[in-house]
């Protein structure tokens, strides 16, 4: 998989081979479509659906519906080339779905070519009327899939978040976290708000903070989330980071991130907002933030900078880190102060972390080795969360009274319709314990497995040894 960059920022250096700017799209007219055949009425109240056939094996399945009290249409297809995409839209704002046949049209072709993957963003010639025929949004930012209820297909269908022309551009500058973040603080709804406002306040007056300047690096695999109060997790899949084997231009770099499918709340920042987080109510401690400053200085040190987090290490130090990212050998850095373990790891798939107060005995993260975009088709969601649950509760008894011999542990199960496979991996070797590993085993084997149709692999972290194990 070839690297997608978002943004290069001029000022200490730029990296080389970047794109300039996402393909823009045909450019949607005001000339007033055809006539609208009967399989194109709008649903009007809640529950209502239309299918809107649009030829060449692509439909749009439009539902009337009310998402925290307001009143929306979400258009959901089926038959994109490129996995299948959702539009909500507020009902009571006097926007116009008459464009959007010609919308999915035009991108029907353009995903086939480029999945409409997270972080991605889509920009119209800024003319006519834009997308909704308000005149106001003509870009298109790809957020996670947002399961709605009563909603078909919203479960594994992209997010479509509409902005306008500016709030593209500071996308650049700002990153597609901050954006998403920012308009979920803004409606209070986590991880984003999913309904196009043509009257919401716009994203622009907050600026780009004081970093715009510096060279930019997107992934859409890498995250960057706070574990616990001292302790970060960076995730980054090495494919996507090949560019920094030319080393960091200007000797800072910055990294924007995504938020793991797993944390429980997202960083928000702009000028004259007090640190805050936006998350579900009642959900755990582990926050995403906006991305990575990394320097290369004498000075060690990490700490939190705006949303990112920043960390400066020595020359020597510095490259171990980055060939940690590059290479994706998991490594661990300890500092003095706020945050004082920086985990770096590979990206291996779907990490989930779990929501309650964390001790010596807990399990750590979750990581789902199967395709999220698989997952629906295979496991229902809420047996799959409850499964992994007893599990970590059954592993954290265990560990209570039999510690672990060896850090980097895992316990690795496989769920199918033919049967559940249990074992213990390492990132070290072989564990030094082969009868601890096997009790291990005994004690969850019996953990009732979740229904499946297909494959459903997971491997849930064991905390570390304890002084004195064995």
């Amino acid at each position: 998989m070839q690297p997608r960059f978002l943004a290069v920022a001029l000022g200490l250096g730029v990296l080389t081979g970047c794109d300039p700017a996402p393909p823009a799209l045909d450019q949607l007219t005001d000339e007033e479509p055809p006539p609208d055949p009967p399989a194109r009425l709008i649903p009007a109240v809640d529950g209502a659906v239309e299918v809107w056939p649009l030829g060449g094996g692509l439909s749009l399945r439009v539902t009337a519906h009310t998402l925290a009290d307001v009143p929306c249409w979400t258009v959901v297809t089926s038959g994109m080339p490129g996995g299948e995409l959702a539009l909500t839209v507020r009902r009571d704002r006097g926007a116009s779905l008459l464009k959007l046949p010609e919308l999915f049209a035009a991108l029907a072709p353009a995903t086939a070519q480029k999945p409409c993957t997270p972080g991605l963003l889509s920009q119209l010639v800024p003319a006519g009327t834009g997308i909704l025929g308000c005149g106001r949004f003509y870009a298109i930012l790809y957020a996670e899939p947002l399961a709605m209820e009563g909603v078909e297909g919203t479960e594994s269908a992209a997010l479509m978040v509409l902005l306008d022309a500016k709030e593209a551009e500071l996308t650049y500058a700002v990153g597609p976290l901050r954006l998403l973040a920012r308009l979920g603080y803004q409606s209070r709804f986590y991880p984003t708000t999913p309904w196009a406002d043509p009257q919401r306040e716009s994203l622009v007056a907050d600026g780009p903070g004081t970093l715009a300047g510096i060279p930019t690096l997107f992934a859409d695999r890498l995250t960057v989330t706070r574990v616990d109060d001292d302790t970060l997790r960076i995730v980054a899949d090495p494919s996507q980071l090949v560019a920094l084997q030319q080393g960091v231009p200007g000797g800072m770099l910055r990294l924007f991130a995504l938020a793991s499918r797993g944390s429980h709340g997202t960083f928000v920042w702009h000028p004259g907002l007090p640190p805050t987080a936006i998350g579900p109510v009642g959900t755990g401690r582990a926050l995403a933030l906006n991305g990575l400053l990394l320097g290369r200085e004498e000075a060690r040190s990490v700490g939190f900078v705006e949303d990112y987090v920043g960390i400066t290490l020595p020359p020597e130090e510095h490259d171990r880190f980055v060939e940690a990212l590059i290479t994706g050998r998991a490594t661990t850095f300890t500092f003095d102060g706020e945050v004082k373990h920086v985990h770096v790891e590979p990206f291996t798939g779907h990490t989930l972390y779990l929501p309650h107060e964390r001790s010596e005995r807990s399990t750590g993260a979750i990581h789902l080795l199967t395709p999220e975009s698989e997952l629906p088709a295979r496991v229902e969601v809420e047996a799959l969360a409850g499964a992994l649950r007893t599990l970590s509760e059954r592993i954290e008894a265990f560990c209570a009274e039999r510690p672990p011999p060896d850090a980097g542990l895992g316990l690795r199960v496989l769920w199918s319709p033919d049967g559940v496979e249990v074992g213990v991996a390492s990132r070290t070797g072989p564990p030094s314990d082969p009868a601890w590993c096997e009790a291990l085993v005994r004690a969850v084997q019996d953990v009732p497995p979740p229904p499946t149709t297909g494959p459903v692999e997971a491997v849930l972290e064991l905390p570390g040894p304890t002084a004195g194990s064995s």
